[in-house]
């Protein structure tokens, strides 16, 4: 690895986020993870993405330390907080979000 960036936002952002994609997924049946596509029966199961957020944020919070451990101390590794400081790395590097 050459370098890490590390999308840190904050758990409130990424919930909402995934729970977006996951009815926006329900809806289209676009296929995620091979020919896996989301339903609504799985959007209303403990199967669900956004259930599992909830059930294990106390541990998404504290990836840092498990992050720490994978990653050499000579990778350097870019840390975007927020939803702007993503916007302008984006705008930076030229590149376009695909929402």
């Amino acid at each position: 690895v050459d370098m890490m960036i590390w999308l840190d936002l904050p758990w409130r952002v990424m919930f909402w986020r995934v729970v977006k994609r996951s009815i926006r997924r329900a809806v289209d049946r676009r296929k995620i993870c091979g020919d896996n596509t989301e339903s609504w029966r799985l959007m209303f199961s403990r199967d669900a993405l956004w259930f599992y957020w909830i059930t294990h944020r106390k541990q998404i919070q504290q990836r840092e330390d498990r992050l720490r451990q994978v990653i050499s101390p000579d990778v350097p590794v870019v840390r975007i907080r927020s939803a702007k400081e993503q916007n302008q790395f984006f705008h930076l590097h030229g590149l376009a979000r695909s929402d």
